[in-house]
């Protein structure tokens, strides 16, 4: 800043060498301390500007740290999300595999529901057969006492023969 101001005061300094009168020696001095002074004043609000652009690169890397550091954890994020992406295909797969388990389980008890309902149904049958073979031997056991009952009456003789023809007399025989 202080080469600038130096550089501008030279700049309106004249050479020894030229002759001025007085009163533009006097105009000089007064131009050169306006000069001085708006100089002075012209280097201070460049400082000014530069210590403000001096924080604003600060602010700038700053921020410029923060979206590194924002990216860096976008990054991991993404890298987490094709992560769980991945994860939430296989959990997919698994559970279109057990669907399809599910559903052949399901068929399979479909399947042994109606072989059990089918044993019941010839269970029963045998059921009703054993009722109905037990009431045949029940009649068959009051048939053989009926029969019993019946040739206790009858009396049989051993010794006379019997015709052939099955047309006997009783009375011509004895």
């Amino acid at each position: 800043m202080d080469a600038l101001s130096n550089k501008l005061k030279r700049k309106t300094r004249k050479s020894s060498s030229e002759s001025e009168s007085g009163e533009a020696k006097k105009k000089s001095r007064i131009n050169s301390d306006e000069l001085d002074s708006d100089m002075t004043e012209l280097a201070s609000k460049i400082d000014e500007v530069i210590n403000r652009l001096s924080k604003l690169d600060d602010k700038f890397n700053e921020i410029n740290k923060k979206i590194a550091s924002i990216e860096c954890k976008t990054s991991a994020i993404e890298c987490k999300i094709v992560d769980l992406q991945h994860d939430f295909s296989s959990v997919e797969q698994k559970v279109r595999d057990t669907e399809t388990r599910v559903n052949d389980i399901d068929a399979s008890l479909e399947n042994l529901n109606r072989e059990v309902e089918e044993l019941r149904n010839e269970m029963s049958k045998i059921k009703s057969e054993t009722a109905d073979s037990s009431e045949l031997e029940k009649l068959k056991q009051e048939k053989l006492y009926l029969e019993v009952y019946v040739r206790r009456e009858n009396l049989r003789f051993h010794g006379i023969s019997e015709s052939q023809n099955g047309a006997e007399d009783t009375e011509e025989v004895l």
